[in-house]
């Protein structure tokens, strides 16, 4: 198993007395239904959830992602006819790419819901929860601080990819100048959110060490 799939499966899995807690996916937490799994039942469900190449499916992933951008551009300039986009064509194609988005998840959710659903009905419900806090925790402990620089860097340097783009459409007096510069400071949070939790990593280790 990757180092990539093992994060996941610390992520997906809580360890508890008897066994692991499994929260059902796709659910909102406060009607996720969890359960309690054995060994064998773990390894079923890791081999239905998880990925065994993690690394190409979020490749897959973000291609895809951006194809629906592009896909939403292109529509909207074929129906329009623009060569310079107006706030209504911005408009649209927001809409467009969130539509995409939100079919490919229901697709999706139904395809992942209806492989697990046999092997969901034969586990054990628990009556403890795995909160989200709790899994985000988990998650930030299994990366590695290779990876949280990597993250770090890779957000902050979109942040100023968008800022600049954002900049110049705006000198432009191009509408999308607003979308570009809401873009970098999503990007320039999640920067923040990666390079404070390297640095809280750092400052456990060193009092670890002490």
């Amino acid at each position: 198993m990757t180092a990539l799939r093992a994060q996941i499966e610390a992520i997906t899995f809580q360890a508890v007395p008897g066994g692991y807690l499994y929260r059902e996916p796709f659910r909102l937490s406060s009607k996720a239904q969890h359960y309690l799994v054995n060994e064998a039942q773990k390894a079923q469900l890791v081999a239905l959830t998880i990925p065994q190449r993690p690394v190409l499916w979020q490749i897959s992933l973000w291609s895809s992602v951006c194809a629906m951008v592009v896909i939403a551009c292109a529509a909207v300039w074929l129906y329009t006819g623009h060569g310079n986009p107006t706030t209504v064509d911005a408009v649209g194609m927001i809409v467009l790419t969130a539509a995409q988005l939100l079919v490919a998840f229901g697709v999706l959710r139904w395809w992942k819901l209806r492989r697990l659903r046999p092997l969901l009905a034969t586990l054990r419900p628990s009556n403890l929860k795995m909160t989200r806090s709790a899994i985000q925790g988990v998650g930030v402990n299994a990366m590695s601080v290779t990876q949280l620089v990597i993250a770090g860097v890779a957000s902050a340097c979109a942040a100023t990819a968008a800022l600049i783009n954002g900049a110049i459409q705006l000198a432009l007096r191009q509408p999308m100048s607003i979308f570009w510069l809401v873009l970098s400071l999503v990007f320039a949070g999640l920067a923040f959110i990666w390079f404070k939790r390297l640095k809280d990593r750092a400052e456990k280790a060193d009092v670890t060490r002490l």
